[in-house]
């Protein structure tokens, strides 16, 4: 899945340089340029170098902030200092969104400056976390249930098209028919399960 949320720190030694961190999937790349001009830093978000949306913040410190970039269940977001300052919302429908990736990843850039970058955080498949909330708002803060006893609570491949125990329910024991011994998708994973 292409679900990717990287935040770090980073300090840049020049007011007119600029750095950008990038989020990569198949033939997408979704890039957030961060750009300290005078007193104002501005933040865009570009879908394969074309604009999508932008920021203009003040801050107490320009060359000196934490940042977010992240591509979740169809919201890309970016955030400074723990606040939201751009998104889009690429949700796509069900028919068009990919089982899987044939790769994915996370870079840095940077442009007439030096930069440091620390506490680097990647983190993927992240749909469960408490504080993600998906576009058609199915799932606002903790998913909490009990499970009562002979019964299961099945949950999806993270994907913005998984229908699950959140939408229907837990599934009683007496409901469930077999045992798994097979993966079969996607191609390359696939084998026995232990």
């Amino acid at each position: 899945m292409p679900d990717i949320l990287v935040n770090a720190h980073v300090v840049l030694d020049n007011a007119s340089g600029e750095m950008a961190v990038a989020l990569w999937a198949d033939d997408d790349t979704w890039k957030a340029v961060f750009r300290p001009a005078g007193e104002k830093l501005s933040v865009e978000l570009r879908l394969n170098e074309t604009r999508r949306a932008d920021a203009v913040l003040m801050l107490p410190s320009l060359r000196d902030f934490s940042f977010s970039l992240s591509n979740l269940d169809g919201l890309v977001e970016v955030a400074v200092n723990g606040k939201v300052v751009a998104s889009c919302d690429v949700d796509p429908s069900p028919e068009d969104t990919p089982l899987f990736t044939s790769g994915c990843g996370v870079f840095f850039q940077g442009r007439a400056s030096s930069m440091l970058l620390k506490d680097i955080a990647i983190k993927r498949d992240i749909y469960y976390g408490a504080a993600i909330n998906r576009p058609d708002g199915s799932l606002r803060s903790s998913f909490v249930v009990d499970v009562p006893e002979a019964s299961y609570l099945g949950l999806g491949d993270n994907s913005p098209i998984s229908r699950d125990s959140r939408e229907w329910g837990v599934v009683p024991r007496d409901n469930v028919l077999g045992k798994a011994f097979l993966v079969f998708w996607p191609p390359e994973r696939v084998g026995p399960v232990f």
